[in-house]
């Protein structure tokens, strides 16, 4: 997968990552004079693309939600071999919601690779707090394949293996990257705004939703590890969101 025009959540709000809360606070307010629906006629390129923006602040002005993806961005510091950069906010068009979209989804699949590769497999069945690791990693990549897709064909055996391996968790993993890979061809605007069927809530609010239950438990099961915690709570939702 190549991915250009990388934007992680500073970028898109246009701040620098060690900005303060209200510098993070003004510049939202700022890009939402311009891109906010009210002032664009409430076309839905404008409403998709003020989601976009809406999502990374959601996180950045939550302290721990911030913490955790700054610990996201550190760990996959260099990964794709591109200078930190600053940019400007895109026009609300389709194609660059679409374009915001996949980049984030890429850079998420592309750390979760790396540390499938990298982490020690004797680890899986290590213990913590009375909770092997797997029982994390499996969350993690369930969760993604569920609601990357569509949840009313997901079947919870897609992933039985009679011993869990990391051998396993990779050949899943690419499962579903494979399938991300043919998603990102299929995926139109109308897609990402449509309807979840049986939920209601927008495709695009999924995986918004994904991005942040990823980077919940890919930075706390790396914590785990470092012995900086000894158990990672289960994931809660600030949004009210009906998905599990």
């Amino acid at each position: 997968m190549i991915m250009q025009d990388v934007q992680n959540y500073y970028q898109l709000l246009c701040v620098k990552e060690d900005a303060a809360p209200q510098e993070i606070k003004t510049a939202f307010r700022k890009l939402a004079q311009v891109y906010h629906p009210d002032k664009n006629k409430n076309s839905p390129e404008s409403a998709s693309y003020f989601k976009v923006l809406l999502n990374a602040y959601s996180v950045l002005s939550d302290r721990k939600r911030r913490k955790q993806y700054d610990l996201f961005l550190r760990a996959r510091r260099g990964l794709d071999k591109q200078p930190e950069k600053s940019t400007t906010a895109a026009a609300p068009k389709r194609e660059n919601t679409i374009q915001t979209v996949c980049n984030q989804l890429n850079m998420f699949l592309w750390d979760i690779e790396d540390f499938l590769r990298t982490f020690d497999p004797v680890l899986l069945f290590k213990e913590y707090s009375g909770v092997p690791l797997w029982i994390y990693i499996e969350k993690l990549l369930k969760y993604l394949d569920k609601w990357v897709f569509d949840p009313g064909q997901f079947e919870e055996h897609v992933f039985s293996v009679n011993s869990r391996s990391k051998v396993a968790f990779l050949n899943y993993f690419y499962s579903i990257r494979v399938r991300v890979d043919k998603y990102f061809k299929e995926l139109t605007f109308d897609d990402l705004v449509s309807i979840v069927p049986g939920y209601n809530i927008m495709k695009i609010d999924v995986l918004f939703e994904v991005f942040k239950h990823t980077t919940y438990y890919l930075t706390n099961v790396k914590l785990l590890l470092s012995g900086e915690i000894s158990h990672i709570p289960d994931y809660t939702y600030q949004e009210p969101l009906t998905i599990e």
